[in-house]
């Protein structure tokens, strides 16, 4: 019996393998599998198409090579997930169907697989020692024995073009995805080191990247020759820029970066690009003076991001208690060097920004080198800090110390300490203003009482106060003789014109044709009242018009006029 129950666990592992191998489709032909329900059709996310996956569930979300455990069978739909770290699939779908080995023992009918040793699990290999320069990651993974690729013909070619009822292998997509690495060149990347990991004696360093600006990390392997190479020697926290070519562990579906050749980022070289952004900037205008605002007199509350427990927070809120006991602070404690200063000075501007009664916002540090002061001339930090509606003060470590950040900011203070004194007003000052004002105010009110009252006792003893009347017949007799001096000068004027009428009158008369008429002189018209000054406009019989001094009357043309010609030839 125990053989039996050995030979049919080897055979349902031989019909798992083929499910896994060939597909769903051919397994349950075999007589060991029911065949695969059609699951529904989901896209992966970011666009890219979807891939039907077969597999063994071992627990989790992974989906390893097949193996010989009683595990369940089952397709997925997965698609390349929008995580970092490209091992992590995302299975956006699942339909289980676990082998019943109860039926089959109950039905004892005949194997349809010919059972060869190549369908057993093999013993474990003892590891052997890795050749010198071969690289600790296999280029691919082992295949199981007894485990055939699938033919073209059964598998797509496409991921689009898999199904539920012919999916792909997982094997086959981590082939796929290496094929697809193994063709990228290699390539110079940046990065700050955060960790690195070197065993005594090891022929391997393994270190991680992290990029300099934003969450993103990668594991980093690199023959010890490299690193050694490396002067002066790498530390956690170092810049560096690595010739590296991308390499995908198909095993177990991570993405690492094999270096061949490592350089530090120089002093000198940061300058430079530190240099460049702050011409770039300049040059978009986000260092105008225009932009610039004032800071309020007395903050309701006042934003600080600084480093945990650090001098530069005690600097700042002590000095500004001393100076104004009833300041109120938001403190959001970040890192403010390494790679995550950026991103943590970012997320506490915008923090603030949105916290209520926040007028203005210190970003406070103490001393350090270049180095350790370079994320406060980070683009993006810089471009946030400009964007920033509440007004922003530039505390970073001493006056000699001159990232962008001083540049951007409202204010620049040389220190923290400056910074307190920028942000509140001085308390003892302020009451000592206050006093002397009131002294001020009260000489200029005396003063100014003083001069009133003497002004008002001269007004009083002017002579019209004594005579309260005069004010009122002195205007009087003022427009009196104003009166009399109109009148007399309107009548000379009536007088003098009178005299000029009368004068043209007589000219008008004497050049009037009226006067000419007088004298004796007429005006002869036609009937058409045409005036007629030549006789040869007259002919026999025609009636004429004649105008005198009096009056008009008619007149009869009784002779012809004699011709011109006939004058002149007389």
């Amino acid at each position: 019996m125990k053989t039996q129950r050995s030979i049919l666990t080897g055979t349902l592992a031989a019909a798992c393998s083929l499910a896994l191998t060939a597909g769903v489709p051919a397994a349950a032909a075999s007589g060991f599998l029911k065949p695969v329900e059609e699951a529904p059709s989901v896209r992966a996310s970011g666009g890219c198409p979807g891939v039907w996956i077969d597999g063994g569930s071992v627990g989790g979300n992974r989906l390893p090579d097949p193996t010989y455990r009683d595990e369940g069978i089952y397709t997925t739909y997965a698609g390349p997930a929008s995580n970092k770290n490209m091992a992590s699939q995302v299975c956006r779908c699942a339909r289980t169907h676990h082998r019943q080995l109860e039926d089959l023992q109950d039905r004892h009918r005949p194997l349809p697989l010919r059972l060869t040793p190549s369908h057993h699990p093999a013993p474990r290999a003892r590891p052997q020692r890795m050749r010198r320069g071969a690289s600790p990651c296999p280029r691919r993974a082992p295949r199981v024995s007894g485990m055939s690729e699938p033919t073209p013909h059964q598998l797509p070619e496409k991921a689009a073009q898999t199904t539920p009822e012919n999916p792909w292998p997982l094997r086959t997509l981590s082939r796929k995805i290496d094929e697809y690495v193994e063709r990228m060149s290699p390539l110079w990347v940046e990065g700050q080191l955060i960790e690195i990991t070197r065993r005594p004696g090891a022929r391997w360093v393994w270190m991680t990247l992290r990029d300099a600006d934003a969450d993103v990390s990668m594991r980093v392997m690199a023959p010890s020759g490299v690193v050694d190479k490396v002067q002066p020697e790498l530390q956690q926290g170092a810049r560096v820029v690595m010739q590296a070519k991308p390499r995908f562990y198909v095993k177990n579906g991570s993405l690492s970066l094999f270096c061949r050749h490592i350089r530090l980022v120089g002093v000198g070289e940061l300058l430079a690009r530190v240099e460049r952004l702050r011409q770039q900037l300049q040059a978009e205008g986000v260092f105008d003076p225009g932009r610039k605002r004032a800071l309020p007199f007395l903050p309701r509350r006042i934003g600080l991001v600084c480093g945990r427990a650090s001098a530069a927070e005690k600097d700042v809120v002590e000095n500004a208690r001393r100076r104004w006991p009833g300041a109120q602070f938001v403190i959001h404690n970040t890192p403010v060097q390494g790679p995550q200063a950026v991103t943590g000075v970012i997320a506490a501007l915008e923090e603030l920004q949105r916290t209520p009664e926040v007028d203005v916002i210190v970003v406070a540090r103490g001393g350090g080198s270049f180095e350790d002061l370079l994320p406060f001339s980070n683009e993006a930090m810089i471009r946030a800090v400009s964007a920033c509606p509440v007004p922003v003060v530039s505390a970073i470590g001493h006056d000699v110390d001159r990232p962008l950040l001083d540049l951007v900011a409202d204010v620049r203070a040389s220190t923290p300490t400056d910074a307190s004194k920028l942000v509140v007003p001085d308390e003892a000052e302020e009451r000592r203003g206050i006093a002397l004002g009131r002294e001020r105010l009260r000489g200029a009110l005396g003063h100014r009482l003083r001069t009133e009252r003497q002004g008002l006792e001269a007004t009083r003893a002017r002579p019209v106060l004594a005579d309260p009347t005069v004010m009122v017949t002195r205007p009087r007799q003022q427009l009196d003789e104003v009166r009399a001096r109109a009148r007399a000068s309107l009548q000379r004027r009536l007088h003098a014109q009178t005299e000029n009428v009368t004068a043209t009158r007589g000219h008008l008369r004497a050049l009037s044709p009226l006067g000419t008429l007088e004298r004796g002189y007429s005006v002869v018209r036609t009937a058409d009242g045409h005036v007629v000054t030549n006789r040869s406009e007259v002919e026999p019989d025609q009636i004429l018009r004649v105008t005198v001094a009096d009056g008009d009357f008619a007149s009869r043309v009784l002779g012809a006029p004699e011709p011109d010609s006939q004058k002149e030839t007389a």
